[in-house]
C-alpha cells in the first residue's frame, strides 16, 4: 500500500475521532456549586436528568471560599463550566466572568419577584433563583436551655449557670465577617446603601465595638471556628450556635429532640439583621448565547420546578423559590421552621451591586485589623471605606 493511501486513511480516521469527541463535548455540561451537604442529592439529580436527555451534567463541589476565585481563574483562563449553583451576589460578577443575561423566555412565573430581585443588576437579570434563605439563624440545645435568650443581655445572664454545667454560652465562626455584618443592623448600618458603600460610619463602629465585646464579655471564645457552631455544638461544648440554614438538616439530625431554632437576640430592642441571598443558577462565559443552550434551558427549568423544589425542601429543609411549594412549607411548619421563617423576615437582601465584593475585602481588612488590636473602631472602618474604594 503506497504511503499517499495510509496518510489518507489516516487523515480520515483522525477526522471522525474529532468528530466524535466534539460531539462527546457537545453532550457533556460542567456544573460548579459550593452545597457541602447536599453534594450526593445534586448529583443525582443531575444523573437523572442527563438519563432522561441523553446528556452529561457532572456536578463539581467546590468550597464556598474557593468558588469565586475559580471561576475568575477559569474565566482569564477561557475554559469556564457552563452552569454553577451559587449565592445570588456572585452576579455582581457578571462582567468578570461573562455571565450570560437570562432571556425574558426563561423567567418563571411559579417563582417570586422577590427571589429574582436578588439577580438584577440594571434591569437585567443574570441567574435563574433556585433556592432561598442562606441566612444565620440562632440554634440551640434544649437540654442545656429550657428558654432562649431573645437578647445578648438575657444571654448573658444565662452565662454562670451554664459554666457551671461546664458548658460555654454560644459558638459560631466568630472571625468570619458574614456573621459579623448582621450586627451593623441594631446600630442602622449596612455594607451599602443606595448603591454605594457605606463603610466609614458610625453604625459601623458601634457594630464593632458590640461585637468584639461579646468576645472581651466570655460569651464566645475569641478562636471560634466553624467547628463552634458544629461538632463542637453537636458535642455539647456550646448552649447555643449560630449557624446558616444550610446546617439545619445536619444539626437537626444531631441533636434529634434537643434540636431548638430561635431567632438571634436582638440588641436591647433592635433586631440583628444577618443577611438572606437566593442560590441561582448562572451562565458563565455566556453558555446561553452558546451551543447548548437548549439543554441549559431545559435543566433550568427542571431545577425550578415544583417536584425537583419540592424535594430540596423534603430532602434537605432548604427553602424553596417556587411560590406553591414556599407557600405548603409556611403551611406545614413546625415550630422550629417558624422560627427559621421569622428570621428571614428580620433578615436584609445581600447586596448583589458588584462593588458589594470590594465591600467584602474592606470590611474584611479593617475587621481583622480592629479584631487583632492594631486599629481601633474609627481607624477600622476608615480603612474598610478606603480599601473598598481603592478597587471600585
Amino acid at each position: 500500500m503506497s504511503s499517499k493511501y495510509i496518510i489518507k486513511g489516516i487523515c480520515i480516521a483522525l477526522f471522525f475521532f474529532f468528530a466524535s469527541a466534539a460531539h462527546s463535548d457537545e453532550k457533556k455540561i460542567y456544573l460548579w456549586h459550593k452545597e457541602a451537604t447536599a453534594k450526593e442529592f445534586i448529583r443525582d439529580i443531575c444523573a437523572e436528568f442527563s438519563k432522561k436527555h441523553g446528556v452529561q451534567i457532572k456536578a463539581e463541589y467546590i468550597p464556598v471560599n474557593h468558588l469565586k476565585q475559580a471561576l475568575i481563574k477559569r474565566a482569564l483562563r477561557g475554559r469556564m463550566p457552563e452552569i454553577a449553583l451559587v449565592p445570588s451576589d456572585f452576579v455582581g460578577l457578571f462582567s468578570l466572568i461573562n455571565l450570560s443575561e437570562v432571556p425574558a423566555s426563561l423567567n418563571n412565573p411559579d417563582i417570586g419577584e422577590n427571589a429574582y430581585g436578588t439577580v438584577r443588576i440594571g434591569g437585567k437579570i443574570y441567574g435563574a433563583p433556585i433556592l432561598g434563605g442562606n441566612h444565620i439563624m440562632m440554634y440551640y440545645n434544649k437540654k442545656k436551655v429550657k428558654t432562649p435568650a431573645t437578647t445578648w443581655a438575657e444571654l448573658y445572664a444565662q452565662k454562670a449557670a451554664l459554666e457551671q454545667q461546664g458548658v460555654k454560652p454560644i459558638g459560631w465562626s466568630y472571625n468570619d465577617v458574614y456573621w459579623f455584618v448582621g450586627f451593623m443592623g441594631p446600630f442602622g448600618g449596612w455594607p451599602m446603601e443606595g448603591g454605594e458603600i457605606t463603610l466609614n460610619t458610625k453604625a459601623m463602629q458601634d457594630a464593632l465595638t458590640f461585637y468584639k465585646s461579646l468576645a472581651d464579655k466570655g460569651l464566645i471564645p475569641r478562636d471560634c471556628n466553624s467547628n463552634c457552631g458544629t461538632k463542637r455544638f453537636f458535642k455539647g461544648d456550646f448552649a447555643y450556635a449560630l449557624n446558616g440554614d444550610w446546617a439545619y438538616l445536619q444539626t437537626e439530625k444531631e441533636l434529634g429532640q434537643d434540636f431548638g431554632v430561635a431567632v438571634i437576640p436582638s440588641i436591647g430592642t433592635k433586631p440583628v439583621t444577618p443577611m438572606y441571598s437566593t442560590h441561582a443558577l448562572v451562565f458563565p462565559g455566556k453558555a446561553l448565547q452558546g451551543p447548548k443552550r437548549k439543554i441549559l434551558e431545559q435543566f433550568t427549568m427542571t431545577m425550578q420546578s415544583e417536584p425537583i423544589q419540592r424535594r430540596w425542601y423534603t430532602a434537605l429543609k432548604r427553602l424553596p423559590v417556587h411560590k406553591k411549594v414556599l407557600n405548603d412549607f409556611k403551611q406545614q411548619a413546625d415550630p422550629n421552621q417558624r422560627q427559621f421563617l421569622r428570621q428571614l423576615e428580620i433578615a436584609r437582601a445581600m447586596p448583589s451591586e458588584p462593588s458589594m465584593s470590594y465591600a467584602w475585602e474592606g470590611i474584611r481588612k479593617g475587621f481583622y485589623r480592629f479584631l487583632a488590636g492594631s486599629l481601633d473602631a474609627k481607624q477600622a472602618s476608615a480603612l474598610m471605606q478606603k480599601v473598598a474604594e481603592s478597587h471600585d
